[in-house]
């Protein structure tokens, strides 16, 4: 698998969501450089307002982008979770597999689910791991 990385960055992050899908492939990086054949093209936009996935993986095509808040608090961790939300769905298609953690990789979810819960409250941090990390009700 090829990784381009265009205008950005995140190869570590990306990397570990191509990891959860295909454990074993090699995996070769290219800075502003695009390939078309077993390849994940990850764009960020010149003002870092949109992220776009392409991949391109068993002879089909999977384009995806998000917006991202340039105001946001931590602008690195939300360009990041742009990233790795949009990758990870366009993964999920292609594989017809789903990781029941999500985008959760590398980090301790409880760890992380503790601090949330603290600060938001157990039945919205409940909520906020579905739908932010995309992890399972399992």
């Amino acid at each position: 698998m090829k990784l381009c990385l265009i205008n950005h960055d995140y190869r570590y992050e990306l990397e570990k969501i191509i990891r959860l899908f295909l454990p074993f492939e090699k995996i070769e990086f290219l800075e502003n450089e695009k390939a078309f054949d077993n390849a994940v093209i990850a764009t960020l936009s010149d003002d870092s307002k949109t992220a776009f996935i392409e991949l391109y993986f068993l002879e089909k095509e999977y384009k995806a982008s998000s917006d991202v808040d340039v105001s946001a608090f931590d602008l690195k961790k939300e360009i990041e979770l742009k990233f790795a939300t949009i990758l990870y769905n366009c993964l999920c298609e292609a594989t017809n597999y789903e990781s029941q953690w999500g985008i959760l990789t590398g980090i301790r979810p409880a760890k992380l689910y503790s601090r949330i819960g603290k600060e938001i409250g157990k039945e919205n941090a409940d909520e906020h791991f579905k739908k932010v990390f995309l992890v399972s009700d399992n």
